[in-house]
């Protein structure tokens, strides 16, 4: 019986005293299995909490990262909503930039696009609606479409420009104007003519300027006119001054815009002093206030 229980000593009051404790075998060995299980069990259980942490902690990395993710592609989605708004703005632009030459001022109409407008969204695909890939392709489509526009758009406005620039669009010098321009009665039969410029009152010896660059291609006397200077501005279009006091340039002479050119006076068939001032486009005469900018210098 002794061999099949367990002694255990216990000393007390300082080694003074010893006491035995006899415990069966079984149940020594079944505290010793229960305490290894348990070690066992709190070993899993130590792994099991570590590896819920980390995986915790592995989420709330992961649903920043996604919080993050969805701030910047809604944040993306707002600019491409304004870039959408802005581009579509775009064939209006040039249709106002077009509408002042009329028909004819045409830039090369875009290829054919239909189908309902995309509503902008967070990146998630939605069935039914494009994704923001899908968006972004589209987007750059248009984009690559603008830049031919722009670029059709900038040689038509240079073409444009080269006309505008050609264009008398200043006054020769400042006055009322005496005579307009078509029909007028004859300042010497009183019978209707038709009067291919205009009469601008100015003392003799007022300075006459260039309306536009131009190239002197006469300057001289001429039946009617008296001193008269004709500019050639290009594009077809050339300017006519006469009954000068004074001519200031040379046949061949390149003039700027704003450049003395001659002195007003009354020479040729004139009731007296005046500029007579025209403005003719392939030969034909126009109210060369229809070209002048400076509206509020009409008198």
């Amino acid at each position: 019986m002794r061999a099949r229980r367990f002694q255990f000593l216990i000393v007390e009051d300082g080694g003074r005293r010893l006491r035995r404790v006899n415990v069966p075998l079984w149940v020594a060995r079944s505290a010793i299995a229960l305490a290894g299980i348990g070690v066992l069990v709190l070993s899993v259980v130590l792994l099991d909490y570590r590896a819920l942490r980390s995986a915790r902690a592995e989420i709330a990395v992961h649903q920043r990262d996604a919080r993050e993710h969805r701030r910047v592609t809604d944040l993306m989605a707002e600019r491409l909503a304004a870039l959408r708004a802005e581009v579509a703005m775009w064939p209006g632009l040039h249709t106002t930039i077009l509408k002042p030459f009329g028909p004819s001022g045409r830039a090369p109409t875009r290829s054919g696009i239909g189908g309902a407008g995309l509503t902008l969204a967070p990146s998630r695909d939605i069935i039914g609606q494009a994704s923001m890939p899908e968006q972004l392709q589209e987007l750059l489509a248009s984009l690559q479409e603008e830049g031919n526009q722009l670029r059709a758009l900038a040689r038509f406005t240079a073409d444009a420009g080269r006309v505008m620039s050609a264009l008398p669009s200043r006054w020769p010098l400042t006055g009322a104007v005496n005579s307009g321009f078509g029909r007028r009665p004859s300042p010497w039969s009183g019978e209707p003519e038709f009067h291919g410029g205009i009469d601008i009152a100015a003392d003799t010896g007022t300075a006459v300027t260039a309306p536009a660059p131009g190239t002197v291609v006469f300057a001289g006397s001429t039946p009617g006119y008296g001193y008269t200077v004709i500019l050639d501005h290009g594009q077809e279009i050339t300017s006519r001054f006469a009954h000068l006091h004074r001519i200031k340039v040379a046949q061949g002479q390149r003039v700027d815009r704003g450049q003395t050119i001659a002195l007003s006076g009354s020479s040729g068939r004139s009731t007296g002093p005046h500029l007579h001032y025209e403005v003719l486009v392939r030969g034909r005469a126009i109210d060369p206030r229809r070209v002048i900018w400076d509206r509020t210098a009409w008198n």
